[in-house]
Formats: structure tokens, C-alpha cells, sequence
């Protein structure tokens, strides 16, 4: 069975889960597939990445990438096609052959997203939410979807693993593992809580974005210790999270959390903000990790001082937060589901293909001016 998941090289979860997937899944034969001008965040080795009309801009040529795709996908004699958040990829549903099966895979928590999967949803075979919040909001927003959803959290494989102890150690080893930008992510939250933290600790940074720079001044700013890392690929990962004992999580947008689950298999326990339906689902507040409500920075700090001052604690919430990805996230579970979906995909029977002569460009989703004010004020009081 051949399948195509539309994306491309670069940090993020999405990259993340098509490496798991193919990696895993060794019956398949994937391939990552890109359109157009795309920027690649990272050298990779990556044989399966195929990028299609190269050097023609996704605003100015789409009519002409559209066909460039649809042909790919004849040629390769594609079985099912994973478009995730393409736009252009999403305007070409109608008009595949029927013997082309699309599973879409919802990769966030956004009203854009949302439109894309309910977008000529007819031809869609089933849609994996990886998050529960994701499944409740396409349920009550598009009732006809319902029958269609599946939820599928991403997933690791922990196997390997050594088992959680506490070093004989003074310094407090305090992560962040995510992409660097203060809108969705909150990152400029970290130097206030630390800045007001009395325990002796250094900071871990890994990742990088368009925040780097505030984010490294403030923290210079206020004296914290910090070791930046920068981008660190997965499997890279190990030698640096794993000496950590706690992650901080502000973020306010998400589809899943997938570092949440990178970190707490080595042990790390997360202080996250809370997000419904999300972090909720991945951790057990006061157990594999805490919650804060609202990235309230003196609930980050009471959590931050539990831990630091009770040594116990702080070994029970290590171990509980790896068996939580063991018991809930574990990859084996999670291919299991996908064979699943696949096998159910190809069985759907979908409408007649449509002329390509009537192909018209996606129509983006627009919120109106007091929705984009609501969208705006939930993102900087981080809720």
C-alpha cells in the first residue's frame, strides 16, 4: 500500500509522527510529500521526502501545482493520501481518482484547521483526532463527521529506557523543549516565573523560533542560569532530557503536546498550562505532573517549591509520569489503530470524481472582526 503525508522536513510534531508512522508501519511504503516553495527547517536524511513543482510560489501558481499533484499521485498509483494542513492539497479532494482514499489526520486545535478537514468532507474516509478536545469540537461543529472520527493520540516507544532515580544532586535541572515563539507557546512566561523561584537550578532550552532573541535577553535580564541548546534533533534528544527533573509547558495552542510525552519518558514531570482536553488527557494533575490554570505564574512557582523541597515527591511523580506514557502512549497501541484506519479507508466508497476543469482554489477560513479580537485576547491571557 503506498501513502503520501503531505508535509516536509522541519521540528515540529507533525514531522515527528510521519517519521514514527514510517518507521514503525515497515508494510507500508510512505512518502512525505511537499508543494511548491517550501523552507526545510533542518538537514535531514530523509529518502522518502519528494518535493513536487519546486521554485512555483503557492499563491501564484496553485492551478498549475494542483495538476503537478494530482498526476504524482496517478503515476505512483497512491493508495491512501494524508493531506494535514494543505490548503491546496484540501481543494484537490474532489477531483482524485476513487480509487484514492484520504485519511486526515487533525493536527490542532484551530477553527482553520477545523474548516479544512469539514472542506469536502464527502471525500474524506475517516479523520484521526489526536487530541479528545479535537473530537468533541468537530462532533458539535459538523454533527456529520461524527461516524467518521477516530481518536488517536501520537505515541513513543519507551522500551528502552533506564529506570527513574533521583541523582544526588543540589541544582534543580528545570526544561523547555518546543518551538520559541511567545504567541502560541508562551515562552516569555519562563523568565517571570524563574525570576521570583529562590531554589538553586539551571535552565535547559531546546528549540528555536522567532522569539530566541526576547527570550534569551530576559533571561539574561533577570540573572538565570541557562544553557541554550538549540535545535536538537529526536534522536538526539536522549543524553540532554534525560539529566532533566522538570519541563515547563505554557503553551496556549496545541493539537496533542507531543513533547510533553518526549520529556516525561525520561522522567521529567511537567508543570504544564492547563488546556483542556489536551494536557488534561495527557497528565494526571498531582500525579505524572501539574497543571496550572491560566499560566498562573505563582501556581507555576508553588509547584516548582513542592518539588524541589520534597525529594520523594519528586521520585514518585518522575516514575508515574514514564509509566503514564508506557500505559497510554505507547507506539504499538498507536500503529495498531492506524492499520486499523487504513484498512477501513480503502473499504470507503467515495462520490464521483470531479472534472479538473472546475478545479478552484481553497477559500481560506476568515473569522470575522469580532471573532479575530475574541481569537486575540484568548491568545495573550493564554487561554
Amino acid at each position: 500500500m503506498n501513502i503520501v503525508y503531505v508535509g516536509i522536513p522541519k521540528a515540529g510534531g507533525g514531522y515527528s509522527h510521519f517519521c514514527q508512522l514510517k518507521n514503525k508501519l515497515t508494510q507500508y511504503n510512505f512518502t512525505l510529500l511537499s508543494l511548491g516553495e517550501n523552507k526545510v527547517s533542518f538537514d535531514y536524511e530523509e529518502e522518502a521526502f519528494v518535493n513536487i513543482g519546486q521554485g512555483l510560489n503557492l499563491t501564484h501558481h496553485q492551478k498549475e501545482l494542483a495538476h503537478l499533484f494530482i498526476d504524482y499521485l496517478i503515476k505512483n498509483k497512491v493508495n491512501i493520501l494524508i493531506p494535514n494542513n494543505s490548503p491546496l492539497v484540501v481543494s484537490c479532494l474532489p477531483f482524485l481518482p476513487s480509487n484514492i482514499n484520504v485519511v486526515y489526520i487533525v493536527n490542532s486545535d484551530t477553527p482553520r484547521v477545523y474548516q479544512y478537514v469539514a472542506t469536502h468532507s464527502d471525500y474524506i474516509s475517516r479523520i484521526v483526532c489526536i487530541s479528545p478536545v479535537q473530537v468533541k469540537k468537530l462532533g458539535n461543529r459538523y454533527p456529520r463527521l461524527s461516524s467518521k472520527l477516530i481518536l488517536i493520540p501520537h505515541g513513543l516507544d519507551v522500551q528502552d529506557i533506564n529506570p527513574i532515580s533521583i541523582r544526588e544532586k543540589k541544582t534543580l535541572q528545570i526544561g523547555f523543549l518546543g518551538r520559541l515563539h511567545d504567541g502560541h507557546k508562551k515562552v516569555l512566561i519562563i523568565p517571570k516565573i524563574l525570576k521570583r523561584f529562590g531554589g538553586s537550578y539551571n535552565l535547559h532550552i531546546v528549540g528555536d523560533g522567532p522569539d530566541k532573541t526576547d527570550l534569551l535577553r530576559l533571561l539574561d535580564k533577570h540573572n538565570i542560569s541557562y544553557t541554550y541548546h538549540g535545535f536538537i534533533k529526536n534522536k538526539d534528544l536522549a543524553p540532554i532530557i534525560s539529566l532533566w527533573d522538570i519541563m515547563l509547558f505554557p503553551s496556549v495552542v496545541e493539537g496533542f503536546g507531543l513533547t510533553l510525552i518526549e520529556t516525561m519518558q525520561y522522567g521529567v514531570v511537567p508543570i504544564a498550562n492547563r488546556l483542556e482536553g489536551i494536557t488534561d488527557y495527557i497528565i494526571e494533575n498531582g500525579e505524572s505532573g501539574y497543571l496550572v490554570s491560566n499560566n498562573d505564574v505563582s501556581s507555576y512557582l508553588d509547584k516548582l517549591n513542592k518539588l524541589n523541597n520534597d525529594s520523594d515527591l519528586m521520585l514518585k511523580m518522575k516514575r508515574k509520569a514514564k509509566s503514564r506514557v508506557i500505559e497510554r502512549f505507547d507506539i504499538s497501541k498507536v500503529c495498531s489503530d492506524y492499520e486499523m484506519v487504513f484498512r477501513e479507508a480503502m473499504l470507503y466508497h467515495r462520490p464521483p470524481t470531479d472534472k479538473i476543469a472546475d478545479w478552484q482554489p481553497y477559500k481560506e477560513y476568515k473569522p470575522n472582526i469580532i471573532q479575530r479580537v475574541i481569537n486575540s485576547m484568548k491568545l495573550y491571557f493564554g487561554n
